[in-house]
């Protein structure tokens, strides 16, 4: 990996609009989870952590950010390789470090792009809700009704070291936003088409999202597993079926991206 091209490409996406747009996003969803959540439903629960995206399921904020997350990835860390193109950078750079060492550097700096820009928000919302409600630890008794039973190790963790659940579940996060961005990038090697890039990670979580209703199998919707409550319904052969289906997906985007450092795709 190239590290003087990784921190230009860095600098270069921080000083863009898409910047300035994250900003925004990350207001408008603190601000609407705030607004929206039951504030009845926790008149017994003073901690912080059911109110928050992810935890809670009454508020819109839960919605909004779930969905727009292969976009929110998307937009930072799948658009490098156009964006080269398109100011005549890529022929250059390409000449001057070489094939390999230009196509590692992307998919790297794509991964840390895509799960920066979906972490970011996530992160001013706990800032902001955890000045306003207190980070204790929630009451068993009032909280336990409206999760699942089948995965009570995450139940354990929620109920007495929920902060360390905050934890995993922002780096889940971040590893989801990562892969949703480099699907986008390898995409981008083999279809021109324009905005596709910005697209592709919506559609495969869409159509992922169709063929679970088809066929009546909510394990393989990407989107289930991204909040708390719908984690704790799930089997662990439900898990492990995601966790194939995230590894088809790695796969996928390593062979295109191979494919792509011996130049059997073109760079035009």
């Amino acid at each position: 990996m190239n590290h003087n091209l990784f921190k230009n490409n860095i600098k270069r996406i921080l000083s863009s609009w898409n910047t300035l747009f994250l900003i925004v996003y990350s207001l408008a969803l603190t601000t609407i989870q705030y607004i929206t959540f039951n504030q009845f439903n926790y008149n017994y629960e003073p901690s912080v952590f059911f109110r928050m995206i992810g935890f809670d399921m009454t508020g819109y904020g839960t919605s909004m950010y779930i969905y727009s997350l292969p976009l929110l990835a998307a937009l930072f860390g799948s658009g490098i390789f156009v964006n080269d193109k398109k100011i005549n950078f890529h022929p250059a750079i390409l000449g001057r470090i070489g094939r390999k060492e230009y196509y590692n550097t992307q998919l790297f700096q794509s991964f840390v792009l895509g799960g920066s820009a979906v972490i970011i928000p996530y992160l001013f919302h706990s800032l902001i809700f955890f000045m306003l409600y207190p980070m204790t630890n929630p009451d068993i008794l009032q909280s336990y009704i409206g999760f699942g039973t089948k995965q009570i190790w995450l139940l354990q963790l929620l109920f007495y070291h929920p902060l360390l659940l905050w934890f995993v579940y922002v780096v889940f996060l971040f590893l989801v936003g990562g892969l949703l961005a480099q699907i986008g990038l390898v995409m981008s090697y083999r279809i021109k088409t324009k905005y596709f890039e910005i697209l592709a990670p919506f559609l495969v979580v869409y159509a992922l999202f169709l063929v679970a209703n088809i066929i009546n199998k909510g394990a393989i919707n990407p989107i289930s597993y991204l909040t708390l409550r719908e984690l704790t319904n799930f089997t662990i052969s439900q898990v492990m079926v995601n966790l194939v289906i995230w590894l088809g997906l790695v796969s996928i985007i390593f062979v295109i991206w191979h494919k792509q450092t011996r130049g059997e795709y073109s760079d035009g």
